[in-house]
C-alpha cells in the first residue's frame, strides 16, 4: 500500500514537471514569436489596411512608412508583391490612376519573378478593372485583352480552393473588354459566366455583371432582347437597392445610343478639359432659344450643365477637385460668364452632397455637416453674383436651397419667380416635387397632390406627359423606386409615358423607363411590350 502511494507521488511529480516545462516553453515561444515573428512591418501594414476601411486618405499617407519598413526589414519578394497590390488599389480608388496602375504592374512583375500565382493574377485583373472603370476615355485594344488573359493562365483552375472573387471579377472584366472591342459573342459568354459565379457570392456583383450583359446587348442594337433580359434579371434580384442599380444601368446603356437621342453633349467636357472657355460660352449662348427637349423633359440647356457637373466616379475626391479647379479657371478667365458661375455652383452643390451622403440626418457625421455647409455656401456665393438669371439659375438655386433648408415661404418665392419668368421650364417643377418629399419639406401626400395639380393645370395629354416626367425624374435621380415608394397614379404615369414614346419613337431611354416603371408596379405586360415596333 505504501509503495503504491510513493509510486503515485512520483507520477504526480513527473506530470507536474512536464506540465511546467510545457508552460515555460510555450511562454518562451510566445515571447520569441512576439519579438521576432511579428515584425514592425507586419504591424504597420496591418494598421494601414485597417485604416483603409475607415479613413482611406489617412491610409494613403501611411504607405511611405510601410515601404520604409519593408526596405529596412528586407521583406520577401512575395510580401512586396502583395504590398504593391494593395497600394495600387488604393491609389486607383483615389483617382491617381497612372500611379496606381504602375504600382499594380510592379506587383505583377515581382510575383512573376518569384512565383506565378494568385497575386500576379489579381494584379493583372485589377489593372484591367481600373482601365475599364476609371479610364473611360482610353480605348480598349486586343493587347489589353491578351494581357488580361495571362491572369487566367497563371491562376489556379476554377475548381481550386482560394480567392473566390477572382473568377467572377475576371470574367466580368473580360466580358466588358470584349464589348468594348466589338466581340459581342465573346462578351456574352464571359458575362454569363460572371453572372453564374456571382450568384452565390454577392447581389452587388451579380447586378453589376447583369448590367454589363445588358450593355453588350444594347451595343449590338438588340434592344428588345435587352429588355427581355432586363425583365428577367430585375425579377430575379432580391433587394430593391440592387434592382434600382440595375434599372439605372439599363437606362444609361440605352441613353448612350447617340443616334437615338437628339440632345447629346459629349463634346462639352472635351472643351472644358482643353480649356476652350470662350467656345463653352458660345455653345450655351447659341442655345439661348433652343426648345429641344430630351424625352425625359430635360431641356438641352440643362443637359449642357449636366455634362459638366456629372462625375462618373463621385467617390474620388481627386476627380472632383480637378473638375472644380477647371471651372474656377473658367470663371477667372471670363468673369462675366454666367454659364461658368452656374456650372461652378452646381459642382459645389453636388460635391457638398457627396460629403453629406444621401442618408437621413442622424446618419451624417459632424465633419460631414461642416463640409456640406461650406460647399453649399460656395455654391450660393457663385449664384448670388449672377444678375441676369437664366432658367438654370433657378434650378441650381433650388438644389442649394434644399441643402441649406430654406423655409417654405422663401423656397416657394424662388419657385414662383422662376415659373413666372420661364413657365415652360419643367425642371423647376421636377425639383419642387422632390423638395416636397416627406423626408425633406412636405407632408404625407403633398408631393402627389402637387404633381397632379401642375399636370391638371397643363391639361390633356400634355398634363399626363408632365405627370409622367415627374415620375421619370424622381425615379432616375432621387427615389429610384417611385411607383412603389409614392402614391403616384400608375394609369396616369403609363398614359404619359406612352404619349412620350409616341412623340419620341426613337428614344430608347423612354422605352426603357416605361419598362422599368411598369416592373415596379408588376405590370409585366406593359414592360414586355415597351420595345414593340423597334427595328432591332
Amino acid at each position: 500500500m505504501k509503495t503504491v502511494i510513493v509510486g503515485g507521488s512520483k507520477i504526480v511529480v513527473a506530470i507536474v514537471a512536464v506540465c511546467s516545462l510545457v508552460i515555460v516553453l510555450s511562454v518562451a515561444g510566445i515571447a520569441l514569436w512576439l519579438k521576432f515573428g511579428i515584425r514592425p512591418y507586419d504591424r504597420l501594414n496591418a494598421q494601414t489596411l485597417a485604416t483603409e476601411k475607415t479613413d482611406p486618405d489617412a491610409a494613403l499617407a501611411m504607405y511611405p512608412k510601410v515601404f520604409a519598413a519593408a526596405d529596412a526589414e528586407h521583406i520577401s519578394v512575395q510580401d512586396r508583391s502583395k504590398l504593391y497590390l494593395e497600394y495600387g488599389r488604393l491609389l486607383c480608388e483615389h483617382g491617381r490612376l497612372n500611379e496606381g496602375i504602375e504600382a499594380l504592374q510592379k506587383s505583377a512583375a515581382l510575383s512573376k519573378s518569384s512565383w506565378r500565382g494568385i497575386t500576379e493574377a489579381a494584379a493583372i485583373s485589377q489593372i484591367a478593372e481600373y482601365r475599364l472603370k476609371l479610364l473611360p476615355g482610353r480605348k480598349i485594344t486586343p493587347a489589353d485583352i491578351k494581357e488580361l488573359e495571362v491572369a487566367a493562365e497563371i491562376h489556379p483552375d476554377r475548381q481550386a480552393e482560394g480567392d473566390k472573387w477572382f473568377w467572377p471579377c475576371y470574367d466580368m472584366a473580360l466580358g466588358q473588354m470584349y464589348t468594348a472591342t466589338g466581340n459581342y459573342p465573346g462578351a456574352l459568354t464571359s458575362l454569363q459566366k460572371a453572372i453564374e459565379e456571382f450568384t452565390p457570392l454577392s447581389t452587388w456583383g451579380l447586378q453589376g455583371a447583369q448590367g454589363a450583359y445588358l450593355d453588350a446587348l444594347v451595343r449590338q442594337g438588340k434592344y428588345a432582347e435587352a429588355n427581355s433580359k432586363f425583365i428577367e434579371f430585375y425579377r430575379s434580384l432580391p433587394a430593391d437597392d440592387d434592382k434600382s442599380k440595375l434599372q439605372a444601368r439599363f437606362i444609361r446603356a440605352l441613353d448612350g445610343v447617340r443616334e437615338a437621342d437628339p440632345v447629346r453633349f459629349h463634346h462639352i467636357r472635351d472643351l472644358l478639359n482643353q480649356k476652350k472657355f470662350a467656345e463653352l460660352d458660345q455653345t450655351i449662348l447659341a442655345m439661348q432659344n433652343d426648345k429641344t427637349l430630351h424625352a425625359s423633359g430635360i431641356p438641352a440647356r440643362g443637359a449642357f450643365y449636366s455634362a459638366i457637373d456629372s462625375i462618373e466616379h463621385s467617390d474620388l475626391d481627386a476627380i472632383w477637385n480637378e473638375r472644380i479647379a477647371l471651372v474656377q479657371e473658367w470663371v477667372k478667365a471670363r468673369p462675366a460668364s454666367v454659364p461658368a458661375k452656374i456650372a461652378l455652383a452646381r459642382l459645389f452643390t453636388s460635391y457638398g452632397w457627396k460629403a453629406r451622403g444621401g442618408g437621413w440626418a442622424n446618419s451624417v457625421s459632424q465633419e460631414g455637416w461642416r463640409v456640406f455647409a461650406d460647399r453649399l455656401a460656395q455654391c450660393k456665393t457663385a449664384l448670388d453674383s449672377v444678375k441676369d438669371k437664366p432658367p438654370e439659375w433657378y434650378t441650381s438655386m433650388q438644389r442649394c436651397a434644399l441643402g441649406q433648408s430654406w423655409d417654405v415661404p422663401k423656397y416657394n418665392q424662388l419657385v414662383d419667380e422662376g415659373l413666372k419668368r420661364y413657365p415652360d421650364y419643367d425642371s423647376i417643377m421636377f425639383l419642387k416635387s422632390y423638395w416636397l418629399q416627406p423626408r425633406w419639406n412636405g407632408a404625407e401626400g403633398e408631393f402627389e397632390r402637387y404633381a397632379a395639380s401642375v399636370a391638371d393645370k397643363r391639361g390633356g395629354t400634355a398634363g399626363d406627359v408632365l405627370y409622367a416626367r415627374i415620375a421619370w425624374y424622381l425615379d432616375s435621380f432621387t427615389i429610384h423606386d417611385v411607383m412603389q415608394q409614392t402614391a403616384m397614379s400608375w394609369p396616369r404615369v403609363k398614359s404619359g409615358m406612352l404619349q412620350i414614346i409616341k412623340e419620341y419613337p426613337q428614344s430608347l431611354s423612354a422605352r426603357g423607363m416605361l419598362s422599368s416603371l411598369a416592373l415596379e408596379k408588376d405590370d409585366l405586360k406593359t414592360a414586355e411590350s415597351a420595345f414593340a415596333g423597334v427595328s432591332k
